[in-house]
């Protein structure tokens, strides 16, 4: 059965759920390079930002848990305070805890439909690429999330936070659960074009070129329906280069503000695919990512 006979273009679309956006921070200057992005987004859709600051306590630390609670809840009230702007909401939330697991119980107790982290931030290694908190968050979150390089350019005022969206796709089941949550990004953000890149590999399949860009096209259009019907212009490009470099010279030609794509692992496993940690890895722009299944 071909993958247009499993999906329904119609089931695509979800909602409008990008209404509350969640943002950790840790005191960094790296953690508070997400904000401006964030704002520029609230600003064009009336989202509420949960600033969550999570204290974790250490075996020899002096400083009691209550103090230190304190503090966090005073740096994320000021943090606040020179965030929001009139039509804003902001919300502050700090724990004591395990970083990771309590960023991903705030998300669900707050209902978070976003989670926006940089993807620099903290301690990297070549076996943490991204951090550990955030790659914890890649691997692990059910809610989507927006991973923001440090350098990423906020819209400026009066400018749309998302003009052009490119939305990467396999034709696989496995990675188009990117697809409703892409239409609902792009709904609540007032995307005006989103970019269908779908990757082909007719070396790894042993069949045709053609055959496999028949069903490419085929694809597409499926695809290309869940985003017009909600009066988002598509435009599609099949291409079989270089993954990663195809990705991020289309980003850069047809400045695109996000790249959307799956970060599951081809077999399902609990790592990020090899695919998502390199475009993260090199992206000049915000990459939305998502490990639900269609």
């Amino acid at each position: 059965m071909g993958i247009s006979e499993v999906l329904q273009p119609e089931s695509l679309a979800a909602g409008y759920p990008f209404d509350r956006i969640l943002v950790p921070l840790d005191g960094s200057g790296s953690a508070e390079s997400v904000l401006p992005v964030v704002r520029s987004l609230c600003r064009q859709h009336a989202s509420q930002i949960i600033l969550v600051r999570v204290v974790e306590p250490e075996p020899l630390d002096p400083e009691p848990p209550e103090e230190s609670l304190h503090l966090a809840n005073s740096y994320l009230k000021q943090t606040a305070s020179g965030l929001v702007a009139p039509g804003m909401r902001a919300k502050t939330v700090a724990r004591v805890g395990s970083v990771p697991e309590s960023l991903l119980s705030v998300a669900s107790e707050e209902r978070a439909s976003l989670i926006a982290v940089s993807t620099h931030g903290g301690a990297t290694s070549e076996s943490a690429p991204f951090g550990t908190v955030a790659g914890y968050l890649l691997r692990s979150s059910p809610v989507p999330i927006l991973a923001i390089p440090p350098h990423a350019r906020a819209a400026e005022d009066g400018h749309p936070a998302v003009r052009t969206m490119l939305v990467l796709t396999h034709g696989e089941k496995a990675t188009d659960g990117i697809i409703p949550v892409s239409v609902d990004f792009a709904i609540s953000f007032g995307a005006d074009l989103a970019i269908l890149l779908e990757m082909v590999s007719p070396w790894a399949t042993g069949r045709g070129e053609a055959e496999l860009r028949v069903e490419g096209e085929n694809h597409l259009a499926m695809l290309a329906h869940a985003f017009e019907s909600e009066q988002i212009p598509t435009l599609g490009l099949i291409t079989d280069g270089d993954p990663v470099a195809t990705i991020l010279e289309i980003a850069a030609d047809r400045k695109a503000d996000v790249i959307a794509m799956g970060s599951r692992s081809p077999d399902g496993s609990d790592v990020i695919s090899p695919l998502a940690e390199s475009v993260l890895k090199a992206s000049k722009v915000p990459v939305l990512l998502t490990r639900a299944r269609p």
